[in-house]
Formats: structure tokens, C-alpha cells, sequence
């Protein structure tokens, strides 16, 4: 999807090989994100790994393909479904990296860890940790220690839904 939204500029799907504290690994999913992220873009790459990582949570299978109408830019698969979530997580990605693409910066590519800001508390590995789906199908996760999920998909503090 990258190569789609990205035909005319500068951008593929290696613009993000091992970019920032998020994108260790290639931009594999199941890679620990190192740190904080050290921009925007790797907040982004972030928030996907995270989506995929919910979309994909009690399955199994490393290539599961879907349906994404070119003309519409819309996931065509039935809303709900593994291959739906999957590229509803890849199809919010290369839009939000579309909107901040000027932020790209090539000093954070093979990022050394040592330049890694450790996660806040909030964000701990051992966190009681949740996914929320949105109404348009992308997943987030939050600590349910101080957010919830609402009804309409959007995570916000306990008590502010």
C-alpha cells in the first residue's frame, strides 16, 4: 500500500527500514519498539505496529492478504474481518505518513538504541495493556490502568467518555 500511495515521490516501504526506536526490524510488527519515538513518523510506525499487532491478536499466520479498492481508497474486505483490520492499520499508516512526510528525517534511519528515550511508566511493557477498535476499523491499544476504550472507539482517560 506504500507503493500506492506514495508512485510519485521519494517514499517505498524501505523509507522506514529501521527507522527511528519504532521501526527495528524492518518495520516488523513483533519487534520491540526501542524507546520513545523520536518523531512523528516514528510515532506513526508506532501506533501501526501497535494496530497490527490488536488486528492479528489470536491468530496466527504471517501473510494474509486483503482487498483494497485503488479508486475509493477503502478496504474492501467485510468490515470486522482479519483481512478488514489488517488493512485498515496499513491504509491509516501511509495516509497519516502521507500528511507528515516533510518531517522525514534520514539522520534517525539504523538509529543507534543508545539514542532511544526509555518509555514513560504509562507505557511500560508489564502495562495492562488493551485494544480499542475505531469506528473506521483502526485498532489502538491503551494502558487500561488510566484510559478506556468508548463506545465510539476513541480512547480517553478513565471517567471522560
Amino acid at each position: 500500500m506504500i507503493e500506492f500511495y506514495f508512485a510519485s515521490s521519494e517514499f517505498s516501504a524501505n523509507s522506514f527500514r529501521d527507522y527511528g526506536c519504532a521501526g527495528t526490524g524492518n518495520m516488523k510488527f513483533a519487534a520491540p519498539t526501542r524507546g520513545m519515538p523520536v518523531d512523528r513518523i516514528d510515532a506513526q510506525i508506532n501506533n501501526w505496529k501497535q494496530c497490527t499487532k490488536c488486528a492479528l491478536e489470536g491468530e496466527t499466520g504471517d501473510h494474509i492478504g486483503y482487498e483494497f479498492d485503488e479508486h475509493y481508497h477503502e478496504c474492501s474486505d467485510e468490515f470486522g474481518s482479519l483481512a478488514h483490520s489488517l488493512c485498515s492499520c496499513d491504509r491509516d499508516f501511509v495516509k497519516n505518513i502521507w500528511k507528515i512526510r516533510d518531517d522525514f528525517n534520514p539522520d534517525f534511519l539504523n538509529l543507534p538504541s543508545s539514542k532511544c528515550a526509555p518509555f514513560a511508566p504509562s507505557f511500560r511493557a508489564n502495562a495492562k495493556g488493551a485494544c480499542c477498535q475505531s469506528t473506521n476499523g483502526v485498532f489502538g491499544w491503551y494502558n487500561k490502568e488510566i484510559r478506556q476504550c468508548c463506545e465510539n472507539g476513541q480512547i480517553r482517560g478513565i471517567g471522560e467518555c
